[in-house]
């Protein structure tokens, strides 16, 4: 990871980024890969985005449309598509939106939520955490009725 100081893409303010390289890896097929892609951590963001044509040229196709709120009050449409995302050592499946010309290249929220890390401020690494199994308590549990 590097550090360089950079305009929020999200919320416009200006703060250190925390830049990482990703490789996404099509889940149907693992030899259709991207290059690694440099990226910055922003959870602000729910989803990754990476840049369409890099997905492209690796045989990623979109598989649905999705709206997102930018930072300005517009809403804009981008295609997303299902990867396999590598960073730092840590592996999750996730959606990606196939960044065009001008949108921000970002790993998301959702997406470190998978790795299970956390941010770790001084030394700019990800950092294991425990993942949250639930938040509520309830009679219902695997193999008495509950699916």
């Amino acid at each position: 990871m590097s550090t360089s100081r950079n305009e929020d893409p999200i919320t416009g303010s200006a703060h250190d980024a925390w830049e990482v390289r990703v490789v996404a890896v099509d889940p149907a097929t693992a030899s259709r890969q991207t290059p690694p892609i440099a990226v910055l951590l922003e959870p602000a963001s729910d989803l990754t985005w990476l840049p369409a044509e890099v997905l492209t040229a690796a045989g990623f196709t979109p598989r649905r449309n999705r709206e997102f709120g930018m930072a300005d009050g517009q809403t804009v449409s981008r295609p997303v598509t299902y990867a396999i995302l590598r960073a730092d050592g840590f592996e999750t499946i996730d959606e990606v939106v196939f960044a065009g010309a001008g949108d921000p290249c970002v790993l998301g929220e959702r997406t470190l939520a998978g790795f299970g890390v956390a941010l770790h401020a001084e030394t700019r690494q990800f950092l294991p955490t425990p993942t949250l199994a639930h938040g509520i308590q309830g009679r219902m549990t695997a193999g008495a009725g509950g699916a």
